[in-house]
């Protein structure tokens, strides 16, 4: 299993600073080993509409959205899980608005689904659930915990097991950065 982190440049950097972000990240997915399930756990500030949905989309993104419009880093998003091969596992789920929305601006009134779970299509059904936990928060952060549940193969056959989560901090500087394990 290959596990990337990765927090985007946010929508207002220069496009100079995506597309070198998103550049080390396509180059880090695609280094890992085809056979691996490569899991990429992002705040991406990447906002996806259902209507960004077309058929060249349908493997990397799920019918469900809760944003409105497809922001830059989202354009950005899909872009790099059709290059790779990943798709977005928290739009396959459907659930209540809250248990989508990722971030919360300080007024308490804007809220966007921006932190994103990308798996390798190739394992996408062993994803069996993702939602956002609002009651999770971990330190000082204007974001809620993503968290997605897959089967975990074992030689006695599939078990269920808690797999990862993804969060982010309002601390992180604004320029992009990735981690690969």
């Amino acid at each position: 299993m290959t596990v990337i982190v990765a927090y985007a440049p946010t929508e207002v950097a220069l496009d100079t600073d995506k597309d070198v972000f998103y550049d080390q990240l396509q180059e880090a997915v695609l280094d890992a080993p085809p056979h691996d399930i490569t899991l990429v756990l992002t705040d991406a500030n990447a906002t996806l509409s259902a209507n960004s949905r077309n058929p060249s989309q349908q493997d990397v993104i799920g019918p469900v959205s809760v944003d409105t419009t497809t922001n830059n880093n989202g354009s950005r998003l899909l872009e790099l899980c059709r290059a790779t091969n990943l798709c977005i596992a928290d739009t396959w789920f459907p659930r209540k608005r809250i248990h989508h929305w990722t971030w919360y601006s300080p007024d308490g009134r804007t809220r966007k689904a921006i932190d994103h779970i990308l798996i390798s299509s190739r394992w996408k059904s062993f994803v069996t659930n993702c939602r956002v936990y609002r009651g999770a928060q971990l330190g000082n952060t204007d974001h809620r915990l993503l968290m997605a549940h897959m089967m975990a193969v074992r030689q006695s056959g599939l078990e269920p097991s808690v797999a990862f989560a993804s969060s982010a901090n309002v601390g992180s500087s604004g320029t992009g950065g990735w981690f690969k394990s």
